[in-house]
């Protein structure tokens, strides 16, 4: 007999299907080897590099395969202390925590440090997982027009006359657009005005900035942000999350509030095992090599003639090409494929209505004119309406 939550399910599942929106699991896997994988976020190229993987073995031959508890309880490790003195060092923050994901940290973070009767002021094209967050706070939250920074002030002007708790909140590098935001700016808004600013560095983390400390350490802004959030999951090769606190009493409030952080398994060791070892590596990486990949990624940009819309990211490692309508990206990226790339194709809710697009993430390796020949070809040959 159907039961109504299958019914349900089919309900759903239907109703996105017939919007072009379904979506399915899908691997990195690629037979033909003479594709390229442009889909996955290892910009570095540090999760099959030898150097990681022993660093993963050693850790596992130590600790195990798991943490096997709550940090709270029994899971909190001596690598786990190891590794955030160490991201505290590259940083320049005094506490660091760690987290199973990415996603997970932001929504608790958010959801644990606002709170009802909190004015939230993020950009509109923040990650769901922030504004999720931030709505299980309770808190208001404004969603300021992406990069408008006048708006930002304005909003900040209205609130400040009031006794209520101000958030500032944006992510480094956008994971859609590619784009990054004019930090100094908000950090001269921060002098003129009372907010907590939280900043997401995930895709910047690595790519950019002196020993690759991201877009803030690349705009100099590092020491005026209250909250930073890093994954492990992109440039660090690994898996999981990172927030950095300025002292004791926030990290220690974490701890203690946000429930997301208590009751789940710590990171297992041999991420954090990878992850570390990624972190050296990253420091040792020299201004000059950082340098010729993003004036590789800058070329290919310029080559393909894609527009960057915000104050820069032309030389980041996110290129969106915008097609449209969910049904023409999905065709689209099937003839990319055809052509000798693997791209992925983002569709609404990831991005507004009839902004579908095909996401290429770039690695420090690759060779770009070989891509842009191919991206020219694919687009040339394109049949999708």
């Amino acid at each position: 007999m159907e039961t109504f939550l299958q019914a349900r399910c089919e309900r759903f599942l239907n109703d996105i299907s017939a919007l072009g929106r379904l979506r399915t699991r899908n691997s990195s896997d690629i037979d033909n080897k003479s594709v390229i994988d442009l889909t996955t976020n290892d910009y570095l190229g540090l999760a099959k590099s030898e150097r990681v993987k022993n660093a993963t073995i050693a850790a596992l031959e130590k600790y195990g395969s798991s943490a096997s508890g709550s940090p709270v309880v029994n899971g909190y490790l001596a690598i786990h202390k190891e590794f955030e003195e160490n991201l505290c060092d590259w940083l320049g923050f005094n506490e660091a925590v760690l987290w199973s994901s990415g996603f997970l940290a932001n929504e608790s973070i958010m959801s644990g440090l606002a709170s009802k009767g909190d004015i939230v002021l993020i950009d509109r094209l923040a990650h769901y997982s922030l504004i999720k967050g931030t709505l299980r706070s309770g808190a208001r939250m404004i969603r300021y027009h992406h990069l408008g920074y006048d708006a930002l002030e304005d909003q900040l002007k209205q609130y400040s006359k009031s006794s209520r708790n101000i958030f500032v909140v944006t992510e480094s590098l956008f994971s859609m657009d590619g784009d990054y935001p004019d930090l100094e700016r908000i950090a001269e808004l921060k002098k003129k005005y009372n907010f907590v600013w939280i900043v997401d560095e995930a895709h910047g983390i690595g790519w950019y900035g002196a020993e690759g400390r991201g877009v803030c350490g690349m705009q100099g802004v590092i020491g005026s942000v209250d909250l930073l959030v890093g994954t492990l999951g992109k440039a660090m090769a690994s898996q999981g999350a990172f927030a950095m606190f300025r002292n004791s009493v926030v990290k220690d409030y974490v701890i203690n509030a946000c429930k997301d952080f208590m009751y789940t398994t710590y990171l297992a060791p041999v991420l954090v095992g990878a992850a570390n070892e990624s972190l050296a590596c990253i420091r040792e990486i020299r201004e000059s090599e950082r340098k010729n990949w993003q004036q590789r990624a800058c070329a290919l940009r310029k080559a393909l003639n894609i527009p960057v819309e915000g104050h820069n990211g032309s030389d980041g490692p996110i290129l969106p090409i915008i097609i449209g309508s969910e049904e023409a990206v999905m065709c689209t990226a099937k003839q990319f494929y055809e052509n000798g790339l693997k791209v992925a194709p983002i569709r609404p809710p990831s991005v507004p209505n009839g902004r579908s697009l095909l996401r290429l993430s770039l690695k420090t390796d690759l060779d770009m004119e070989v891509i842009a020949q191919r991206v020219q070809k694919s687009m040339k040959g394109i049949s999708c309406a």
